[in-house]
């Protein structure tokens, strides 16, 4: 007779498995080329640069215009309506007049809180 312990072992066992796997599926990505060694974008940003660089937050304060610059450069991907870094950015260059946005984006970055 099988031992009714070791059967229950290899199914855990095989189960926590699966679940890696799965995870490893939807977090991983394959395929995908890193940069090249030596290459232009491969430098070594700092934990802080790496979080401002990847978070879509709004800041807790007014972006400076040199932030509000690189903070549209680095979202230029994103929408102004689910990207509050982006808007921020979009924000404080309206405010100081370097932005002239159509009106549906104008009305959008009045209701902005900076």
């Amino acid at each position: 007779m099988i031992d009714i312990s070791a059967l229950l072992t290899v199914i855990a066992a095989v189960g926590g498995i699966a679940c890696v796997l799965c995870w490893a599926a939807k977090h991983i990505p394959i395929g995908e080329p890193g940069p090249e060694p030596g290459a232009r974008n491969s430098t070594r940003m700092t934990p802080e640069q790496l979080r401002l660089r990847i978070s879509h937050d709004a800041p807790y304060w007014p972006l400076t215009l040199s932030e509000a610059r690189r903070a549209c450069q680095q979202h230029r991907g994103c929408s102004l309506e689910h990207c509050g870094r982006k808007r921020a950015g979009f924000t404080a260059l309206y405010r100081a007049g370097k932005l002239q946005p159509d009106n549906r984006i104008a009305e959008l970055l009045q209701r902005t809180r900076f």
